[in-house]
């Protein structure tokens, strides 16, 4: 197993235990490059709206600029 598949399946065990730290001060969220920030920010209200509206709505984990709306992919 290559270094790089150890790091990745590390990062995913610790993203995905993440959501055990919900009451506390404290919180692990991934870093992402400006532009990808930028094209979120974009789309946030498109998030929200969903979100209130009680559909479900999340960034895509491979392509982290994809927003998906009740399993759609979202256009910007």
């Amino acid at each position: 197993m290559t270094a790089l598949k150890v790091m990745s399946k590390l990062c995913e065990r610790v993203m995905s235990n993440a959501r055990k730290l919900k009451d506390n001060n404290f919180g692990i969220s991934v870093d992402l490059p400006k532009e990808t920030v930028d094209q979120r920010k974009k789309v946030r209200p498109k998030f929200f709206a969903g979100k209130k509206v009680g559909k479900s709505a999340y960034f895509s984990r491979a392509e982290p600029n994809k927003l998906f709306i009740d399993g759609r992919l979202s256009s910007a």
